[in-house]
């Protein structure tokens, strides 16, 4: 969507981030949570850090899944930190993720 795209715009240029990089996909657009996981399974394993910018309830559910747990509602630009020990994208799966950072816009300045 517009928004989503727009919101992916806002983080490229706070993280220096080449806007010509940004990669569109539109099966991202409304997944849910296992299509969101399949995508993840393909990225190009060159990649160490990946934005994946979605929709709820997909996203909102991906994050349940990957950390094993409820991290609550996943309102608009809310964001969270993953990380994954493995060697390969392929290899991401459900409760491997451990959650490093949860923040909602309400909560303020993002850190």
């Amino acid at each position: 969507s517009v928004r989503t795209f727009s919101t992916a715009l806002v983080f490229a240029q706070t993280l220096n981030y080449p806007l010509n990089e940004i990669v569109l996909d539109k099966k991202i657009y409304q997944a849910g949570s296992r299509d969101l996981l399949s995508i993840i399974n393909t990225i190009d394993n060159k990649y160490s850090s990946v934005l994946l910018f979605a929709h709820n309830p997909g996203i909102s559910r991906l994050l349940k899944l990957l950390v094993g747990q409820d991290s609550g509602s996943f309102p608009t630009s809310a964001f969270a930190v993953v990380n994954f020990d493995v060697e390969d994208w392929a290899e991401v799966s459900g409760g491997l993720g451990k959650l490093l950072s949860y923040r909602q816009p309400r909560e303020g300045v993002y850190s």
